[in-house]
């Protein structure tokens, strides 16, 4: 355990925890070490049906969300939060103790609906969706060992955060005796922006655009009462998240993410058991 600890660069407190907490052991020294995140979640479904063959779903939604987590951080440099090192009784003091909290602060609301029809073996469902998150990111010292200057709360990074996501589709399913066609497409446009510096002081000043279309098609066969096969294809498609954009080389702007996915597959089941054999193809790109 003391190699571990060197390797580390574990301090001489952390390596007197180590050694004597035995099995009750945790790297997390400061007692209030905590995860303190809270969401109110509010939303409204109404559905109705038009007529014998048409149903309408629409519903709305709004998130609040907001907490930190707080965290003792030994010995760190002033620099590392982007404050002046203090000047106490003849001494520059470059580094301290502090606790830090990391907040988010958000708000993500929207709206989702569907038209769908059946009749006489025909499914087929019109829908879509329009949501947008809004977001603050930020990072507070609450204490130092050397406060000097500083104030309780003074902020060391700040990012906004915005980003709408808005999305329709239409599927359908065609039932044809022993044969079912089945497909859907779906069009999707994302705008994500984000301004300021993360944690590490890193410069996350985004303003990205995403178009996607996501196709999907196929088909199963009911042979006979026991037998069935099937088979799709589809395509699918990622944009890049928050912490593609942060963990980015300097000047690298991350891409999207594109799948191909080719499915098959064969059941035969029986009144007391079923056996299914499944087989994939999938063909990832991320230029």
């Amino acid at each position: 355990m003391i190699d571990h600890a060197w390797r580390n660069g574990y301090s001489d407190q952390q390596i007197h925890n180590l050694l004597e907490s035995g099995r009750t052991y945790n790297y997390y020294e400061y007692d209030n070490e905590i995860d303190n995140y809270s969401q109110d979640h509010y939303q409204l479904l109404t559905g109705w049906q038009i007529s014998p063959s048409w149903y309408l779903n629409v519903t709305g939604h709004y998130t609040r969300g907001k907490g930190y987590f707080e965290q003792y951080k030994a010995d760190d440099d002033f620099a590392d939060y982007g404050f002046q090192a203090p000047f106490i009784n003849g001494d520059t003091v470059y580094s301290s103790d502090f606790i830090v909290r990391r907040w988010l602060d958000n708000h993500f609301y929207g709206g989702v609906f569907s038209l769908q029809y059946r009749k006489k073996g025909l499914n087929v469902t019109w829908g879509g969706s329009a949501n947008q998150y809004i977001g603050d990111h930020f990072g507070e010292v609450i204490w130092a060992g050397y406060a000097q200057d500083l104030s309780i709360r003074d902020r060391y990074y700040f990012s906004d955060a915005s980003k709408v996501d808005a999305a329709s589709y239409l599927k359908a399913e065609w039932n044809l005796g022993k044969w079912t066609l089945f497909g859907d497409v779906q069009g999707r446009f994302i705008d994500y922006k984000t301004k300021g510096i993360d944690n590490d002081f890193r410069v996350i000043d985004v303003d990205q655009q995403y178009v996607f279309l996501n196709p999907k098609a196929g088909a199963s066969v009911r042979l006979n009462s026991n037998h069935s096969f099937y088979a799709s294809l589809a395509r699918g498609s990622r944009e890049p998240v928050r912490s593609d954009f942060v963990d980015a080389a300097p000047g690298v702007t991350p891409s999207p993410e594109y799948l191909t996915d080719v499915e098959t597959g064969w059941n035969w089941s029986r009144e007391k058991f079923r056996i299914g054999v499944n087989g994939y193809f999938m063909y990832y790109e991320n230029n």
